[in-house]
């Protein structure tokens, strides 16, 4: 015991008042009277507060929000290098692929409307008959009259139209309206 209590005489005399003052101070640190008893309370009530601050409905976002997010991201590098590709190869096929009509009316000018029938009279045979056929059916619905009616013409005209339609008609298309 003797033993501390000159180590405590030589600290006073050696040591700063801050060291010697420590002492009187106490025990150090003291916590509020029921304060562990009251802390879950309190910390319950801190966090009530805040989720209740955060549960307060976002502002509506607008329409156009999720596309421009899709459009961002397209311009990111390696989605704006693979778009690009892509049209290049686009612009590229359409350049090549695309029909020249120039010539073809150009080589088609020569040739006289006799010339054509000739040479399909001739050649019948080569063509694919169904291709023909929707030719035909075509040609048909563009030269079509339309029948006169009884505001534009009398009963004669029409009795005229009639005539003209059953002599048109041959024995093949009246099989196929049957």
């Amino acid at each position: 015991m003797k033993n501390k209590e000159d180590i405590r005489k030589e600290l006073d005399g050696l040591a700063s008042p801050l060291l010697s003052g420590l002492k009187d101070r106490g025990e150090g640190f003291s916590t509020p009277e029921n304060y562990f008893q009251a802390l879950p309370d309190e910390l319950w009530q801190r966090i009530q507060i805040e989720v209740s601050r955060r549960q307060v409905a976002p502002a509506p976002t607008p329409w156009w929000t999720p596309l421009r997010e899709f459009f961002e991201s397209l311009l990111q590098p390696r989605y704006a290098l693979a778009l690009a590709g892509v049209a290049a190869v686009i612009a590229v096929a359409i350049f090549l692929f695309r029909p020249n009509t120039s010539e073809n009316n150009q080589v088609l000018a020569g040739v006289s409307a006799e010339e054509a029938a000739q040479y399909v009279a001739d050649n019948i045979d080569e063509f694919d008959m169904a291709l023909l056929m929707e030719l035909a059916v075509a040609e048909n619905e563009q030269t079509r009259e339309e029948p006169p009616t009884e505001s534009t013409g009398n009963e004669d005209s029409l009795d005229q139209y009639y005539e003209e339609l059953i002599d048109e008609l041959d024995l093949e298309d009246i099989e196929e309206m049957l």
